[in-house]
């Protein structure tokens, strides 16, 4: 429930702030209203969640449950329908994001850790997904870039985790190095998700040449951090407009993931950037309350809550999770922060 402007509107707040992005209130035309909310919550299909102890089996009765679900609406030319509320989005979506490839990499994930016991022919279904995403994104305003959530490049990893071959490896490796000369959008659209796909190949392939791509990637990506009073931040150029996130997905978040997951390939200074940028812009940034006087305009796409997430990159440092790695020595106080 975030508008262009990062605004967020909740129905029981009657006050309204000025916009960042024009100093008035409510300027932003993608602001929710009330009945949005209750829209996104459909009575027939959705419930209140209820607290209550923690139990494997009704977690794996629920999983199998939808998993099935899944399996069972499957159409291996048109794949599966799309969401109501998804944008207008046309059945049989192919994108990892909101399409067909998305569900059969959930569906492989669950089979490989022996959740569900289905076994849909799961190669078929991703090839579909490839061949019906072609002509949607085409129409995209980034349909030149590699995009790993919305272009072809997530559906092709998904079939390299299903069904390896050394020629598809070869493909992704030339798409993500045709990414490099492209601006950087974000992660959704650009470099950063290219990023993200060069650990994930290596990582099935064993193949140097997608750390060497890597290091070529990080280098541009850290080369256009910009100083701020808030701490580093780049300015993403999206939609035809020049702002400041915070987020995952468009903003600053979504930018440090695969520098932070990929922290072993980085130079030693290239890791002193990311180690100071990261506590410094993630919990500064969103607690800024003089905006206009303090420099910048910064887009509130996050608040405290999100910011933990980052802190997430820290804490796991210390649990020793494969996700992340970043320098323990720096992960407690920026950890407690973060979770407060």
């Amino acid at each position: 429930m975030i508008g262009t402007c990062g605004f967020r509107r909740w129905p029981h707040r009657q006050r309204r702030e000025p916009c960042v992005c024009s100093g008035k209130p409510n300027c932003c035309s993608m602001m929710p209203t009330v009945q949005a909310f209750d829209r996104m919550f459909q009575h027939t299909r959705h419930f209140t969640p209820e607290l209550r102890t923690w139990d494997e089996s009704v977690a794996r009765s629920a999983i199998t449950e939808i998993a099935a679900d899944a399996v069972a609406r499957a159409n291996m030319t048109t794949l599966w329908p799309s969401h109501p509320m998804d944008d207008g989005l046309r059945d049989g979506n192919g994108s990892l994001y909101f399409g067909g490839a998305g569900v059969v990499w959930t569906l492989d994930y669950l089979r490989r850790v022996h959740a569900i016991t289905e076994d849909p022919d799961l190669e078929l279904l991703v090839s579909a997904a490839r061949e019906r995403h072609a002509p949607w994104f085409a129409t995209t305003q980034y349909c030149r870039h590699a995009s790993l959530l919305m272009g072809e490049l997530g559906i092709l990893l998904v079939q390299m985790r299903i069904a390896p071959d050394q020629g598809l490896a070869d493909e992704i490796y030339a798409l993500l190095a045709a990414n490099s000369e492209l601006p950087i959008v974000e992660l959704m659209w650009g470099l950063p998700g290219c990023m993200l796909a060069c650990i994930h190949m290596q990582s099935m392939t064993g193949d140097p040449r997608f750390i060497e791509l890597f290091r070529l990637q990080a280098g541009r990506l850290l080369a256009d951090l910009e100083p701020d009073d808030g701490g580093p931040i780049w300015t993403q150029d999206l939609y035809g407009r020049r702002q400041r996130w915070l987020g995952p997905v468009h903003g600053f978040a979504g930018n440090m993931l695969p520098l932070l997951r990929g922290w072993d390939w980085l130079t030693p200074e290239q890791r002193a950037v990311v180690a100071e940028a990261v506590p410094r812009t993630s919990l500064h940034m969103p607690l800024r309350r003089s905006w206009e006087a303090t420099g910048p305009r910064l887009c509130r796409i996050v608040s405290r809550h999100h910011c933990a997430s980052i802190a997430t990159a820290h804490r796991a440092s210390s649990q020793r999770l494969p996700m992340f790695r970043f320098p323990r020595r720096r992960s407690r106080p920026f950890c407690w922060v973060g979770a407060s």
